[in-house]
């Protein structure tokens, strides 16, 4: 499977229009079945978490011009992720759009950042978390602060995860991190994880950008830099497999039930 990542700039003198039409500009250019993956909160930028009746209907237009373009490209596209309203809860989420346009299913980001951040304040936890079939693979989400918490990559592959895809806003201070995280959950979980970040300043605050892809081995198959760009990469599910059937140490996991009293 050939899977882009689009890494966008959130660069603050540029709109919110002028960046859904970069995206749906880049996505024209893209082949029938690619998997297309956006940021975290690209639309608006992390930072603004100033929520308000206008940022939510311009979350529920650009989802459908996202379906549209899916449609019209056939292509899967992973959406970043950006405000859904549902009563009065709001929700950081994602969502996953088949080459139809239709909606595949959606993941509401379950570990809210609060370290410097409105974040855990403005939006409600997601309570479940997302594994889907597609183009011959299992795909579990997961968004950006969700890397710091091993047992719940675990779970996603309990639930038959081979890819983990993960949108980001991660800033340039906790780069090293990125990366390291990124690494250690494909590895400890012998899975292929992309990770998709943003780039650019966001009301102030540096994004670290470096988008990447890693093996069920662990180790960078292709990283981007700092800058708006596009990154490439094919995922193999024999390889997956070979790696798995080499190595199958996930077999001799104990219930964690033991460790906790």
């Amino acid at each position: 499977m050939k899977v882009r990542i689009l890494q966008i700039d959130y660069s603050d003198n540029r709109s919110p229009e002028e960046r859904l039409l970069y995206v749906v500009h880049q996505i024209t250019k893209f082949s029938k079945g690619d998997f297309v993956i956006l940021p975290e909160m690209w639309p608006l930028g992390f930072q603004s978490c100033e929520i308000s009746s206008k940022s939510i209907v311009w979350s529920d237009y650009v989802l459908e011009e996202l379906r549209k373009v899916a449609r019209a490209h056939s292509i899967l596209l992973h959406s970043g992720s950006f405000i859904e309203s549902e009563g009065k809860d709001l929700f950081n989420t994602s969502y996953m759009i088949g080459n139809s346009g239709e909606i595949v299913s959606k993941y509401r980001k379950v570990h809210l950042f609060s370290f410097q951040s409105l974040e855990s304040e403005s939006f409600t936890p997601g309570q479940e978390i997302c594994v889907i079939d597609y183009a011959g693979f299992r795909i579990g989400l997961a968004i950006c602060y969700d890397l710091r918490f091993p047992e719940f990559f675990r779970a996603l592959v309990e639930q038959g995860a081979e890819l983990i895809v993960v949108t980001a806003a991660w800033p340039k201070s906790r780069l090293d991190a990125w990366k390291l995280f990124c690494k250690a959950r494909a590895l400890e979980n012998q899975c292929y994880l992309i990770g998709c970040n943003a780039c650019g300043e966001d009301q102030g605050l540096e994004m670290g950008g470096h988008s990447l892809f890693i093996s069920p081995q662990g180790k960078e198959l292709t990283v981007a830099s700092f800058g708006e760009t596009i990154l490439d990469a094919e995922i193999d599910k024999g390889y997956l497999l070979k790696v798995r059937n080499l190595f199958p140490f996930l077999k001799d996991r104990r219930n964690p039930s033991l460790f906790f009293k």
